[in-house]
Formats: structure tokens, C-alpha cells, sequence
């Protein structure tokens, strides 16, 4: 992203010396506790990300070139609870988040948008039964919120119209 002069593909990506690195400032308050065989602990969070890297014009022109031309917000809640005893464990995660993504638009406006990098929610849940010492049967599933497609693959995808689209559930 710094120092390419020339492009390893048609189309691919031109270095940037001014570029700056991306900074990530992240604030975490937790909470948990034991009580018996079960653990849980709850969680908020909060990430702004500095400088973010983006291609100018997201590959759209000939030849794409790395700008430091976004931030992003990201708040936060999760939780954990763990059961465990000596023939059985499960387990559920669940985290809901909010990010935001900023940057100058091209009459120089301020604009704010619904970031395309994190779903907004996730949830994980699994068990486990230990019927022997060495044997030990496990199920796990999660369940991931509709993701927006990155600018890249956008353009992969429709090259001509750049047509946004969704990743399901």
C-alpha cells in the first residue's frame, strides 16, 4: 500500500507514501462472576478507528490507490454464560454492535453510514456430553445478522453497475 510503482495486475494497486497507519482506540468494561458450575460475564465496548485505509473510489477508476479517508464507531454489548460439569458442557455467546463509518463525501461533506465491515449482531451456542474420559460428543451453531458487501466485492461482482447487495442472515 506504500511503495508499488507499478501495478502487478491491470486495474491492481498504486503505493501511497503519504499514507498514514490505521489507529484503533478501544475502550472494554467487564463484568462476571462464578457461581457453582456456571460462568457468565457481560461486556460493553468502544472502537474508533483512526485513518482508516480505504482504495479511492473503491477500484472503480484504472488503477486503485490506498487514502486515509474514513473513520469508524463501534459500540457495543456482549455476554457469555458457561455451564460445565464433569459429563456435560454448553455454552452461549451473544454480542450486539453498532458501527458507523465517516468520511468526507466528494463536495467535501461530512457524510455518515452504516459501516460494510461487522454485523450487527452474532450469537454462538454449543454443547458438549463427556460420556468417557478420551470420548466426548460436541454441537455448536451460530447465528450471524446480514452483512452489507464490501466496497471490493461490489465491484467484483458488478463491475459495471457496482450494484449494492446483502449478505443474508
Amino acid at each position: 500500500q506504500l511503495f508499488v510503482k507499478t501495478p502487478l495486475i491491470a486495474g491492481g494497486v498504486i503505493g501511497n507514501e503519504q499514507l498514514q497507519p490505521e489507529k484503533a482506540h478501544s475502550n472494554e468494561l467487564v463484568l462476571g462472576g462464578f457461581f457453582e458450575k456456571l460462568y457468565w460475564e457481560m461486556n460493553a465496548f468502544q472502537t474508533i478507528i483512526n485513518d482508516k485505509v480505504e482504495y479511492l473510489e473503491s477500484g472503480r477508476i484504472s488503477n486503485s490507490i490506498p487514502q486515509n479517508i474514513s473513520e469508524i464507531h463501534t459500540n457495543g454489548i456482549g455476554g457469555q454464560f458457561v455451564y460445565k460439569s464433569d459429563s456435560v458442557s454448553s455454552f452461549i455467546n451473544i454480542s450486539l454492535q453498532k458501527s458507523k463509518q465517516s468520511k468526507q463525501n466528494i463536495i467535501l461533506k461530512n457524510v455518515e453510514y452504516d459501516t460494510r465491515l461487522y454485523p450487527q449482531y452474532m450469537i454462538k451456542s454449543g454443547f458438549a456430553f463427556l460420556p468417557y474420559k478420551y470420548i466426548n460428543f460436541n454441537i455448536e451453531g451460530q447465528y450471524i445478522g446480514s452483512l452489507l458487501a464490501s466496497d471490493q466485492n461490489i465491484t467484483q461482482h458488478d463491475p459495471v453497475n457496482f450494484s449494492e447487495y446483502t449478505l443474508d442472515d
